[in-house]
Formats: structure tokens, sequence, C-alpha cells
């Protein structure tokens, strides 16, 4: 709850907490001797014999890495998928990052949008989430009903 005060008057209380997530870096066990020298790559594994699905497993990675991660993995499993399309995920923008011009334009957008609330807020928003920050808006956590934002 100390983290939540950072940001809220009143934090939310356990029973209003929609989602919680918590992120881990499983590292590939390479033997290194030392701890830090382990690899941070990622290894993929794939076990399955002909005719029966196959199951990937992927060891390591980064974060800044998992679009050339996808893309090798769908590689891995072509051979189970030969109706696999190349990889076209390079120029796509992520889910929300469609925001159809200059990022201020839309930015500036949103704070039109939500005049009540804090510019400095919207426009994190607005980095975080891109254009699903809309959907927030239609959510407790924008409308002025819902909890007491610091400003």
């Amino acid at each position: 709850m100390q983290v939540l005060r950072r940001y809220f008057r009143t934090p939310p209380q356990p029973g209003e907490i929609v989602h919680a997530f918590s992120g881990v870096r499983p590292l590939y066990d390479d033997n290194a001797d030392n701890p830090s020298a382990v690899t941070r790559d990622y290894v993929f594994e794939v076990d399955g014999a002909e005719g029966a699905p196959p199951l990937l497993s992927i060891f390591g990675g980064k974060i800044t890495t998992y679009r050339r991660l996808a893309e090798q993995a769908m590689q891995r499993l072509a051979p189970w998928f030969p109706k696999l399309s190349s990889a076209w995920t390079a120029n796509r923008p992520l889910p929300g990052g469609d925001v159809g011009g200059s990022f201020d334009d839309f930015s500036n957008g949103l704070v039109r949008d939500y005049p009540d609330l804090p510019r400095t807020l919207i426009q994190h928003y607005a980095r975080l989430y891109g254009t699903r920050a809309r959907t927030l808006g239609a959510g407790p956590y924008l409308r002025r009903s819902g909890p007491s934002f610091r400003r």
C-alpha cells in the first residue's frame, strides 16, 4: 500500500483492485560460474513429434527484444505450421501506438478531453498507454468520482 500512497491521497482498498501483475525475468542456466555472467539472451527448446502439437519453451530474454524473439519463435514453429506468413511486426505500431499524427497533438487532445485531471497525469497515461488511455477514461480511475489523484 505504501507505493500507492505515492500516487493516491486515499489508496484503493483491496476489494477495489481489479488486476495485479508482476513481471519475472527467468534466466537460462548456462552453467556460468558467476551468476552475474549468466546470459541475458533467450534460448528455445521445441518438443514435438511429427503429427503431434509442438511445445515451445523460451528461457531468458529481455522485453526490449520481444519482437525479434517472437519472430524467431514463429520460425522455430514453422515446420508444424506450414501456412505461417513471413515476419510482419517490425513496422506495426504496438497496441495503443496508433496515435495517428504527432504524439504531442494526441497528448494535447487527451488533456482537452479530460480537463478535470492534472495535465501531468494525462501526459503520463498518454506515454504509458497511447490510444488505450481513452479506455481508462471510461473506467473509475479517470472519472471525477474515482480515487483522488495527487496533483
